[in-house]
């Protein structure tokens, strides 16, 4: 479905490439949202593996995992929000 261009309220017309995101932030590309979850999670996974081994001091190996667990419960958190946003706007009535 193609959207050409709509009229906004104060009067000018906006076109759906105004509108679209020049880059989703979800993009795998480096500095991305997606990277930097992924790099923080691969960290801490490395640090406990390394910390097993006897590879990295156990200290860092556990600030790693925290870091780690403290961005899991971000991302689910904001989960959350955006799947509680998404089912006030079907409970509203056209």
């Amino acid at each position: 479905m193609q959207i050409g261009t709509v009229q906004a309220f104060g009067g000018g017309a906006v076109t759906a490439e105004k509108l679209a995101p020049a880059q989703s932030p979800l993009d795998a590309g480096e500095g991305s949202a997606f990277a930097q979850f992924s790099e923080i999670l691969n960290a801490g996974e490395k640090a406990a593996i390394g910390a097993i081994n006897g590879q990295v001091p156990m200290s860092e190996a556990i600030n790693k995992v925290l870091e780690s667990e403290r961005m899991l419960t971000t991302v689910i958190a904001a989960r959350d929000k955006f799947v509680n946003a998404y089912l006030e706007l079907t409970r509203m009535q056209i």
